[in-house]
């Protein structure tokens, strides 16, 4: 025990210790019940930059009379209001998320192969440190590349990170170091609720498609070895025991990564809803913005930039949520493939409750209603891409009629 807290709670600290440092940072410690004044209070103080900097944004857009800044502001307020629901998602359902991470003491991922013994490649419990470890890298080269490049545009032309409509002049001290100060508080915001959600969101998942895997092969390895011998009855029964105490464990472990299923989809489908329109959303506008943008070499290239990162989001999401529904489904495959046949009553009843439990079709959803798959994606993508071709097709005939 360590300050009240328990072994299982240590070790979930251990295995995700720079998920929870980042939710420290960004304002919302998902295992952290009664904070400290000082806490509190930066807690208060960076939600409440960031608002303010949104806000302003907004002000910004409404306010601005040309069709291309104004765009340059919106593709931001997309992006801001991508973070802004997940930051709403974690400080009000902290609960919920750091109860995920718990659940994962079921399971131990760590002693699984790290390589495919066929293809040599690696496996998906392979890969989750590795994930963890790309994702920590691309929230420090974001940070320290972001912070950098505005910090040297803020002494040369004396500009703000973000574009905003202050009801103060900020082109004056101590006005323009005390909004700048605000917008590196955001800066270190989005870094931290990007870094939290993409973690909660791949890792979880990851760490289920390995336990499905798990479950898959363990099935595949049971193996009924009969002897001929003499001493016939005896070995048989022997053999009958390690198969059903291996069926066993493979149902357990199969209970359990289904309660964690369960567990995934109703901790995140909700954030998933919004943030998956948000995403179509930023696409068209993307899609807008490089239209309005038509002859501008630099602000067609940020556009086709945004689109990319947006869609590259799109597929992180998707991908993984279909490649946890392909391994669900590969479960009930290799328990019907299993050597069940001629085994006793009592094993094939245990391979039928898996055959049953995995018929029910699962998928990750964003709020009940839109899977989280590879049609989705193309869906996303194809619909994105034919409003770009609508887009350039009446420009062109504008353009034509002026003619």
């Amino acid at each position: 025990m360590d300050n009240g807290k328990d072994s299982t709670e240590i070790i979930t600290e251990k295995r995700f210790n720079d998920l929870i440092l980042a939710s420290r940072i960004g304002g919302f410690p998902l295992n952290i019940k009664n904070s400290s004044i000082l806490r509190s209070i930066y807690n208060v103080i960076i939600s409440l930059c960031f608002y303010s900097v949104y806000v302003a944004e907004l002000l910004e857009a409404y306010n601005s009379s040309e069709l291309r800044q104004a765009m340059k502001i919106v593709r931001v307020i997309a992006l801001h209001t991508y973070i802004l629901i997940i930051q709403l998602n974690l400080r009000f359902r902290k609960d919920a998320f750091y109860s995920l991470l718990r659940l994962t003491e079921m399971f131990h991922w760590e002693d699984l192969s790290k390589l495919d013994s066929e293809t040599g490649r690696l496996t998906i419990a392979g890969w989750i440190p590795r994930i963890q470890k790309i994702l920590r890298r691309i929230t420090m080269v974001y940070l320290a590349s972001h912070i950098t490049q505005r910090a040297i545009v803020a002494i040369t032309e004396h500009e703000l990170m973000f574009i905003g409509w202050y009801p103060i002049d900020t082109s004056t001290s101590p006005q323009f170091e005390i909004i700048y100060l605000t917008q590196i508080f955001t800066t270190v915001l989005l870094a931290s609720v990007f870094h939290t959600f993409l973690y909660m969101y791949c890792i979880p998942v990851c760490i289920a498609c390995s336990q499905l895997d798990s479950v898959k092969e363990n099935l595949m390895h049971i193996q009924q070895k009969y002897d001929s011998s003499s001493e016939e009855n005896e070995s048989n029964c022997k053999t009958e025991r390690e198969m059903q105490k291996k069926l066993n464990q493979c149902v357990q472990q199969h209970q359990k990564t289904l309660r964690f299923l369960q567990a995934i989809e109703a901790t995140l489908n909700l954030p998933l809803c919004g943030m998956l329109l948000v995403l179509q959303l930023s696409l068209c506008i993307a899609a807008f913005s490089v239209i309005t943008s038509w002859g501008d070499v630099v602000d067609i290239l940020q556009g086709v930039l945004f689109y990319v990162l947006t869609m590259m989001l799109v597929c992180t999401y998707c991908v993984l949520g279909s490649l946890l529904t392909e391994k669900y489904e590969s479960v009930r495959e290799a328990a019907w493939a299993s050597d069940w046949v001629g085994a006793p009553v009592s094993y094939q009843r245990c391979i039928l409750l898996i055959i049953a439990k995995s018929n029910k079709e699962f998928t990750l959803t964003a709020g009940k209603f839109v899977s989280l798959s590879n049609s989705t994606m193309m869906n996303m993508l194809n619909q994105s891409l034919s409003l770009f071709m609508f887009l350039l097709t009446m420009k062109e005939k504008n353009e034509a009629n002026l003619h």
